[in-house]
């Protein structure tokens, strides 16, 4: 049985999946519709601009407005690529070890932990020491007082 404070160490392989978090999607927006702001701002500038000095160096300014305007854009897109959409899981854990173990409350037998067991049963073992931590977990949890 694991329980809270042990401490554990093992080997696995690891592997990512795609995940959809409405919050990660809301900061991507978030950083897009800020770069469009900007960009806008900047075309509005050079509109005002052209405005007040019509077709002075026009195509030199139009360029300059429309370079701003793609390392704006450009910079947003990696800042959007730095808030990944993947998470990460664990896969074919091996060579556990149980370093520490703290004491077990009054009244429950507290079973080590055989790798040797794991490597017979797998997962099977995996899940049935799960399921005896949460069950101690829940007893060792404060009860609600009606």
């Amino acid at each position: 049985m694991v329980s809270h404070g042990d401490e554990v160490y093992f080997r696995a392989s690891v592997e990512t999946y795609n995940i959809v978090r409405k919050d990660i999607l809301d900061q991507r927006q978030a950083i897009w519709d800020k770069a469009k702001k900007k960009s806008d701002q900047i075309y509005k500038r050079w509109a005002k601009y052209t405005e007040d000095h019509y077709r002075k160096n026009f195509s030199l300014s139009l360029n300059k407005m429309k370079e701003k305007q793609k390392k704006i854009m450009e910079q947003a897109k990696e800042d959007q690529a730095q808030l990944s959409l993947v998470d990460y899981g664990l896969n074919h854990i091996d060579k556990i070890k149980v370093v520490r173990s703290k004491r077990a409350m009054y009244g429950v037998e507290r079973e080590p932990y055989s790798y040797q067991q794991y490597k017979k049963q797998g997962y099977k073992y995996s899940s049935y020491l799960a399921a005896k931590s949460m069950n101690y977990a829940k007893r060792k949890a404060p009860r609600q007082q009606l």
